[in-house]
């Protein structure tokens, strides 16, 4: 056998690179991970080796936890083995409750980092730990995320050193705004920042004020991510990918001149008011918008005023429509949102449960008030086999060929129908006029594409 061109056989033992067995380690669990020992003497030694450690207490009880993560990071230390990443998860539920986490948290963190570690990731879901300000001291951290923790301002005497960061993730995290702008205006090679539910630090403070800025984000910053974080104005030259998501009425500029791809989503019946101030040629924007009370004259306005925000790019459209038949409400004044400019949609997804014919009729005539898809695609939500709302849309569509004044469909030129081939994962066409007829049954779960040609 010929010296690294196959895997080797000593002993009768298939032996692989330790590097691979490392990788292949690193996509398991922590318990997965530790049972590839009984493969061979060569996964034992590779895990017990491994370059990143995973550590969480619903894996083990408290106590065996607490041992296990001990013996391991001494191993580690008394060896002088290197580690790459730290990964800390203590979700709630059973034995995994750990009051003293964070105490043993920041531990573990400062021992990674004197070791090499250059990922760290803290998960904690229960309470909120106090994280330890040496975290961005640390010169050689690239990636950080943070889920369930505090973090402090730093003091006269401390400064952000992590220079090398690429990677920051905040989820529920208290932190205020000027921290923040420190962190960014220190980390020059910052490429990915996501912020999901941050807030000010001080429990006590009155937060309905508190903006964060995002008008002088460093150049390198490719991917921003904003969930539930309140500002005015996003400007970036850099930035490619921007994902914006609220859950109150509020008004924001956008000036990203290089994006790619906008995503934004919001569950609720007002929308924000979203201003772009300049944007490349050629841009995606996908919109995922959540109701649980049904449509109003309101929603459809809102709707169709941020659209047209958008259409200048490629727009695509999901509304998760989670409304019972009995609670789905569809009162809007047609005259209201009649004549209203309707800018195109590339694909508009609905996820929806039965309704009421009459109710499904009044939604997919309100959409089409307001903009012009291309493709439609209905998926049933709940374990449902029913055709309902699939049948409505296409009479309202094979019908409203007919007499498109009483559709909104006055510039349809053309309807197409495909079905999803799940075999050869593929559209088939499939005429319209046979989907009216009612010898032809389709599986209630069967995926229906309509594709829409309208007069220029």
């Amino acid at each position: 056998m010929k010296k690294g061109s196959q895997i080797e056989a000593i002993n009768g033992e298939f032996q692989l690179p330790e590097p691979i067995v490392h990788r292949i380690q690193s996509f398991l669990t922590a318990k997965e991970a530790a049972r590839t020992t009984i493969l061979s003497k060569s996964w034992r030694s590779a895990w017990l080796t491994r370059p990143n450690l995973d550590f969480s207490i619903r894996s083990y009880g408290v106590y065996e936890y607490l041992e296990f993560v001990e013996k391991t990071i001494q191993r580690y230390e008394k060896s002088n083995l290197k580690i790459e990443s730290l990964r800390l998860r203590n979700k709630s539920g059973g034995v995994g409750v750990y009051v003293g986490f964070g105490v043993l948290a920041n531990d573990l963190i400062t021992r990674a980092l004197k070791i090499g570690a250059t990922h760290l990731c803290v998960q904690n879901f229960v309470g909120k730990m106090v994280l330890s300000q040496g975290v961005f001291e640390a010169e050689n951290l690239v990636e950080l995320t943070l889920n369930g923790c505090k973090i402090e301002d730093l003091g006269f005497d401390r400064k952000v050193r992590c220079s090398k960061l690429e990677s920051l993730d905040l989820r529920y995290v208290n932190i205020n705004s000027e921290m923040i702008s420190n962190i960014v205006s220190c980390c020059p090679l910052i490429r990915k920042l996501s912020l999901d539910c941050v807030v000010p630090f001080n429990d006590d403070d009155d937060d309905d004020h508190v903006y964060h800025s995002f008008s002088r984000l460093p150049f390198s910053l490719k991917d921003l991510t904003l969930i539930g974080c309140r500002t005015q104005e996003v400007s970036s030259p850099s930035l490619e990918r921007l994902y914006f998501s609220t859950e109150e009425y509020t008004s924001v500029k956008f000036d990203v001149p290089s994006i790619r791809k906008f995503g934004f989503g919001i569950s609720g019946d007002e929308f924000p008011s979203l201003f772009f101030v300049s944007t490349p040629r050629v841009w995606e924007s996908d919109v995922f918008i959540g109701t649980y009370r049904g449509f109003s004259t309101l929603w459809f306005r809102g709707l169709n005023k941020l659209l047209t925000e958008l259409s200048l790019s490629k727009i695509s459209l999901s509304l998760n429509m989670a409304v019972f038949k009995e609670d789905c409400k569809s009162e809007y004044e047609v005259g209201a949102i009649r004549g209203l400019p309707k800018p195109k949609v590339e694909s508009l997804t609905l996820d929806m449960f039965p309704i009421r014919a009459l109710h499904s009729f009044a939604i997919f005539h309100g959409l089409f008030q307001i903009c012009r898809p291309t493709f439609i695609i209905v998926n049933m939500l709940g374990n449902v086999d029913g055709n309902g709302n699939n049948n409505m849309l296409r009479k309202t569509l094979a019908r409203g060929l007919d007499d498109k004044s009483m559709y909104g469909l006055h510039d349809l030129e053309e309807v197409n129908v495909h079905l999803f081939d799940e075999d050869a994962d593929a559209w088939r066409p499939l005429p319209l006029e046979s989907l009216l007829d009612p010898s032809i049954s389709l599986s209630g779960r069967q995926k229906t594409r309509f594709q829409l040609k309208w007069k220029l």
